[in-house]
């Protein structure tokens, strides 16, 4: 087998097993590695940033620069020990882009890589069922018993939450569940290359909706929103033929979905929460969303101090501590919290320069890519965009992960095919 065609079938495995946790992710990056190294990958690396003629390539050196911008906050930080295991954890930023620009031109086929990580999905999800009734079931004077509520924690539920994501903390399986919901919205469309049919994809689509549902994220019930809103506004307005058959099934599915959130303590928790948040004294917040907001306050405080250059990647959360001991909310440095909005801590850790490289890596390359990948990549944006304003996404290995993957195979992907549709 080729070394090409091993980095596909590597990609493809690494795609598939992001849902199910990144114990494995480490050597298979390894494995991308020794290729990248031992295959001439080094060459075409340079080669691609340095003497190609692709107009985009910049897009994919965006992550790159991203990276030294946290290498460069370390001269600024006073706390290098939590500065160097960031580092640590923002790798991919440096090593996905290497990696996949010294691959073959040509060489990934993106649409296995798609069918590999929804399937993925859809497997990780089936399996945080039977675990979820598994725990549930017991024995009680000979007979068998199914009690979804843990005998000490009971006011907890196996089937929700934390306790139903078996993998991942529920933020980061809700954000690969919506992309996977994502690629069926992309599936959808007639003239795509899909294994599954669309059948399946509906049915996927819907299973995978529930599976949002149970793991309760806030977030995830707005990206789920507007990623329904986005596949009308995109897809059905086009397909006057087919709009009832694409329109019947999302707009029952809106409709359903919309009524168990509505109705969902998760959600009504939110609304008391904004309706009392101007009255919240520092010794009673304890909401998470009322949490949520004071972080927020707090974090502008202290960018309007650090404002050109940040207070290092390392200091984060001892500014942030600092700040909100001076304001009186202690329950903050009880309980280690962090930021929660990528935005805000990547302004606060790296100052103007780093908010203005996030906001071009996001969004830049929806206004200078083109072809058949753009409306996936669009919903990816949103995923991630939104995301990141509720959850510190790059913490941790699963974030940067994921990320990095799917927007450097993306960007890449549609560079390359926009490059051979010029030079034709």
């Amino acid at each position: 087998m080729s070394w090409s065609k091993r980095d596909q079938y590597i990609i493809a495995v690494i795609a598939f097993l992001i849902p199910f946790g990144i114990r494995l992710l480490p050597y298979l990056i390894v494995l991308l590695g020794l290729s990248w190294l031992f295959t001439g990958g080094i060459k075409r690396t340079v080669e691609y940033f340095l003497y190609s003629k692709k107009r985009n390539r910049i897009l994919l050196f965006l992550p790159i620069l991203f990276y030294f911008f946290h290498l460069l906050s370390l001269l600024v930080t006073e706390n290098l020990r939590i500065g160097a295991f960031d580092i640590q954890v923002k790798l991919s930023f440096i090593l996905i882009p290497l990696f996949f620009t010294g691959m073959p031109e040509d060489s990934i086929d993106l649409d296995k890589v798609l069918n590999s990580f929804l399937a993925g999905t859809i497997i990780a999800s089936i399996l945080c069922y039977f675990i979820a009734t598994w725990n549930s079931l017991g024995l009680d004077s000979g007979r068998i018993i199914f009690n979804v509520h843990p005998d000490v924690y009971f006011w907890e539920n196996f089937f929700l939450y934390d306790r139903f994501s078996a993998f991942h903390h529920p933020s980061y399986f809700a954000m690969f569940i919506l992309f996977a919901i994502g690629t069926g919205f992309y599936y959808l469309q007639s003239d795509k290359n899909n294994i599954f049919g669309n059948r399946f994809i509906v049915i996927s689509i819907f299973f995978l909706s529930l599976t949002l549902f149970l793991l309760s994220s806030r977030a995830g019930f707005l990206v789920w929103l507007v990623l329904i809103v986005t596949f009308g506004l995109i897809h059905i307005h086009k397909r006057a033929s087919e709009s009832y058959k694409l329109a019947f099934p999302f707009v029952i599915l809106l409709g359903f979905f919309s009524f168990l959130i509505i109705n969902g303590n998760r959600y009504n928790t939110v609304i008391e929460d904004l309706k009392v948040y101007k009255n919240y004294a520092q010794e009673n917040t304890q909401s998470s969303t009322g949490t949520r907001m004071v972080l927020w306050e707090e974090s502008v405080r202290i960018i309007k101090r650090n404002f050109f250059f940040g207070v290092g990647q390392g200091d984060i959360k001892m500014e942030l501590f600092r700040q909100a001991k001076k304001q009186g909310y202690l329950q903050i440095i009880e309980k280690n919290l962090n930021i929660h909005n990528q935005f805000l801590e990547t302004f606060i850790g790296l100052g103007i320069g780093g908010i203005i490289l996030l906001v071009l890596m996001l969004f830049w390359p929806i206004l200078r890519l083109r072809g058949k990948y753009l409306k996936l990549f669009v919903y990816f944006i949103i995923i991630v965009s939104l995301n990141l304003i509720f959850e510190s996404m790059f913490n941790r290995l699963a974030g940067v992960f994921f990320f990095t993957f799917f927007y450097c195979l993306l960007t890449l992907v549609m560079n390359q095919q926009l490059s051979s549709r010029l030079e034709k």
